[in-house]
């Protein structure tokens, strides 16, 4: 944004691309959205600013509150206190709620006064006039502390967005709180079905509403479910040469992580992958939960744009004039390539990925390489968590 370089706090804090990419007012009519905010204590009184995030978060769905709520308390005493969601009315009209391209996860200042300047949601003034000043807040971290720092910059945020443009919510995609949570992830358990859905951060407190009992006594479990049931009988073949290289005495996977790090150097990009080269683990025909691989990152940068646009819409009309084909009636897999650090992504099939999850289907079919090691990486898709064999195909 011209001459508006993001300071410290762009360093400090990490925003999840969303979803989808539409900007715009909340489109029902009514003069109260309910949402929950999950705590491991009763509520009573006002919501104080938060010292660590953007305003206030709710979210649409009580499931996903207790996943954000059990995600936030990572480094807190009630880590491993249950959490319990509460049921409130946020009261904005159409006009006070903007939705914002964000997936969840820590929100940046900087970033959402970009992105409502470019979707035209608020002037050039209030950019600019906000934009100044939780910088200059952020120039004075040394005198008064990173999170002090981060509370005075929420008050202000909050405040110029509600006086100047009378925005008093956000809405955005919550992909970063659906499951599982780090507690299901350390048991190993991948079988927390709680789906991404709309979350809401609430600007002015002053909004928030308990409605009639807050809490909700009788949700019962989460929705679960054993995906790995999905691949039993899937395999992964690994190649994974153990001897040391003649001339460098490097191990293949040190070897080929040197090289592809050697071409990012020469060739630098956005691409978050380098090279294919070094696939040491091979995986077809394994079948997914479309709900598994939604919050999973396109291979050049799709998760911006793969939810809607012209080619979703021919897919979706080839889909309804032929009928839907996974891999088991002819048609074809998608390709995810999962990096060297457990990080996955979906290099072909990112539409069909999408349009599966939207029409709810039971799973898709895909072929999975994993890139110099990825197989013995604690990561997403480790094939012992997604319930892999290991063998020959």
């Amino acid at each position: 944004m011209g001459s508006y370089a993001k300071p410290l706090t762009k360093i400090l804090t990490n925003v999840v691309d969303t979803l989808g990419n539409k900007i715009g007012a909340l489109p029902n009519k009514t003069q109260s959205i309910t949402a929950y905010h999950a705590s491991p204590k009763q509520i009573i009184g006002d919501f104080n600013v938060s010292s660590k995030d953007v305003g206030t978060h709710f979210a649409q769905n009580p499931y996903l509150a207790v996943n954000a709520a059990v995600k936030s308390s990572m480094d807190s005493p009630f880590a491993y206190d249950e959490m319990q969601p509460f049921k409130f009315g946020i009261d904005a009209n159409p006009e006070n709620v903007v939705e914002i391209n964000s997936g969840g996860g820590r929100f940046d200042f900087y970033d959402i006064l970009e992105d409502l300047l470019e979707n035209k949601k608020i002037s050039q003034k209030t950019f600019e006039d906000t934009y100044d000043t939780i910088s200059d807040i952020e120039n004075k971290v040394s005198d008064l502390g990173y999170e002090e720092m981060m509370q005075k910059q929420n008050k202000v945020f909050s405040k110029m967005l509600v006086d100047k443009e009378n925005i008093k919510v956000l809405k955005y995609f919550n992909e970063m709180d659906a499951g599982p949570t780090w507690r299901e992830l350390q048991e190993g358990d991948f079988s927390n079905q709680v789906k991404p859905d709309y979350s809401y951060m609430v600007l002015d407190p002053k909004i928030i509403k308990p409605i009639g009992n807050d809490k909700i006594s009788d949700l019962g479990a989460l929705p679960s479910s054993n995906f790995n049931d999905l691949r039993k009988g899937a395999t992964i073949r690994i190649d994974n040469p153990p001897f040391l290289d003649a001339i460098t005495n490097e191990t293949y996977v040190a070897k080929k992580i040197r090289e592809n790090n050697e071409f990012k150097k020469l060739n630098p990009s956005d691409d978050p992958i380098g090279t294919v080269s070094g696939v040491t683990g091979f995986a077809n025909n394994v079948k997914f939960s479309p709900q598994e691989l939604i919050g999973i990152k396109g291979h050049a940068g799709e998760e911006k744009y793969r939810e809607s646009g012209r080619r979703m819409e021919l897919l979706k009309e080839s889909i309804a004039k032929e009928g839907y084909r996974d891999a088991d009636k002819g048609g074809e897999r998608i390709l995810i390539h999962v990096r060297e650090d457990g990080v996955p992504f979906i290099t072909e099939g990112n539409h069909r990925m999408v349009e599966a999850f939207q029409s709810n289907r039971p799973f898709i079919s895909a072929d999975v390489r994993y890139l110099r090691g990825a197989e013995e990486v604690d990561g997403l898709l480790n094939p012992k968590r997604i319930g892999l064999d290991f063998g020959e195909e």
